[in-house]
């Protein structure tokens, strides 16, 4: 297989310009470039020009995949809208990185796995439109993603196990989804993601909408000014998360993704095992599963079989006949193969009746018969004498 690399850009928070289309068209020509999005993908060359600076540049979200297990996905913010304080807490070196330019915040996960041990990687090269909430989620202050790239360093072996787990948001086991379309992405397994939602706390339950009227009613006009204006500018997305927010922080609750703080933090290496205890049971128990289900298979086939030599009780004298005739004045070895076959039935037949013995003498005369069709001999000793 050749290799293939797959590259898509998106800009969301403004337009590009048609200078800039015509900057990104002298990247490439085959691209397929909008005010909005920079497409391309590659069976043999490469992109020409290095993702990171057209992140800084030009975009706000950018995904690359490739069939030989490099993945990156990467998400621009405007700056002073992360939390970097809390956010660093979860950068490692082997999958999640951020970082700043002069007007943004700069979010970068790069799961790599050499040998994936899927074939369904091409289909993840779909995910990006799913994931871009996330940067909505990241400003609110909704840290599970940057949670489960940490998680894919831990389990998959390539972090410290010593090194301390950082806090795990609220609401692991109810994934929303855009997070987890990213845990698709980063190759986030159920026991993987059952071990991170054991040390996370469940988020307080949604307001109802008579709490939420009557404590908007209580918010300063400015306040109620300034949530319209976002909404009529930006969509319902992140407008609504901050208003909740606002709401939670007012009222001691706690929604899905916050950060809070636990009285015992495990490590990477902890982590780890106690992914490996449930993947183990899940192996046994998909083992006695497999193990059910080709012993369900053998009872059919048995009945089916029985019903089958049922059906050709008294009729071993014409089966014989059958059987010569199929090799009396051929050769082909179709009828040598539907000869064994009845012969088969006939000695599974003599079997249950107790009338081995009489097959066994007829076999032998019948073997003695055409002992020069060594074709035939061959194929009744491999599947009449030694078949089951």
């Amino acid at each position: 297989m050749s290799e293939y690399r797959y590259y898509e850009f998106r800009a969301l928070d403004e337009p590009l310009s048609e200078a800039q289309v015509s900057e990104l068209r002298g990247i490439s020509s085959r691209a397929e470039i909008t005010s909005t999005s920079f497409i391309n993908e590659y069976h043999w060359g490469d992109l020409k020009a290095r993702p990171r600076q057209l992140v800084e540049e030009y975009f706000d979200a950018y995904l690359h995949i490739a069939n030989y297990g490099v993945r990156e996905v990467m998400f621009r913010m405007p700056l002073g809208t992360l939390d970097v304080e809390v956010a660093g807490q979860y950068q490692c070196d082997e999958c999640l990185h951020i970082w700043e330019t002069d007007s943004h915040h700069i979010i970068s996960f790069s799961p790599y796995l050499e040998d994936l041990g899927r074939e369904e990687w091409w289909e993840d090269q779909h995910l990006l439109p799913s994931m871009l909430p996330l940067r909505e989620r990241l400003a609110a202050g909704d840290f599970r993603s940057l949670y489960l790239g940490w998680l894919f360093s831990a389990v998959y072996t390539w972090m410290d196990p010593e090194e301390q787990e950082p806090p795990v948001p609220t609401g692991i086991d109810e994934l929303d989804g855009p997070s987890s379309a990213l845990a698709q992405f980063l190759l986030l397994n159920d026991e993987q993601l059952q071990v991170a939602a054991e040390a996370s706390r469940s988020p307080s339950e949604q307001p109802s909408d008579t709490e939420l009227k009557r404590w908007l009613a209580e918010q300063p006009e400015e306040s109620k000014l300034d949530w319209l204006m976002a909404f009529v500018r930006d969509g319902a997305g992140m407008p609504s998360t901050s208003i909740l927010r606002q709401f939670a922080k007012d009222h001691g609750l706690v929604l899905a993704g916050d950060v809070t703080s636990v009285s015992k933090r495990r490590t990477a290496g902890e982590v780890f095992e106690r992914v490996e205890r449930l993947q183990e049971k899940r192996e046994a128990r998909e083992r006695e599963r497999r193990r059910k289900e080709e012993e369900r298979k053998r009872r059919e086939k048995q009945r089916r079989r029985e019903a089958y030599l049922d059906e050709i009780v008294g009729r071993q004298e014409e089966l014989w006949s059958e059987v010569i005739e199929l090799v009396a004045d051929s050769y082909a070895a179709g009828d040598y193969d539907a000869a064994v076959k009845t012969l088969v039935d006939l000695r599974d037949l003599a079997h249950r009746r107790g009338e081995t013995a009489d097959f066994r003498r007829r076999l032998a005369d019948f073997e003695e018969r055409y002992d020069r069709r060594r074709a035939l001999i061959r194929r009744i000793a491999d599947k009449v004498w030694n078949g089951s």
